[in-house]
């Protein structure tokens, strides 16, 4: 699923992100799975941390809610998965 398809279907929540497909060229993502859906922030570093520890790579948090700030390491890490240097 796309960025915009997730910002979407999943408005007002905060995210927990996998890339699914990446391009072959420049190894950004062009496709992601949604593995968690939560209401809240602290809820979604949680998820975070879990999929990390049971060997998911590329997980980040994306805000799909106005209000939801990310901590600056998430921000980090979210680009640099992102831009595929993750």
């Amino acid at each position: 699923m796309k960025l915009a398809k997730v910002f979407k279907e999943h408005a007002g929540q905060v995210v927990v992100l996998q890339p699914l497909m990446r391009d072959a060229a420049t190894n950004r993502p062009l496709a992601y799975k949604v593995l968690r859906a939560c209401t809240c922030m602290t809820e979604a570093v949680k998820a975070q941390w879990y999929c990390l520890a049971e060997g998911f790579e590329g997980v980040f948090i994306y805000p799909c809610a106005e209000d939801a700030a990310l901590a600056p390491e998430d921000a980090a890490r979210m680009f640099r998965v992102l831009y595929g240097r993750e």
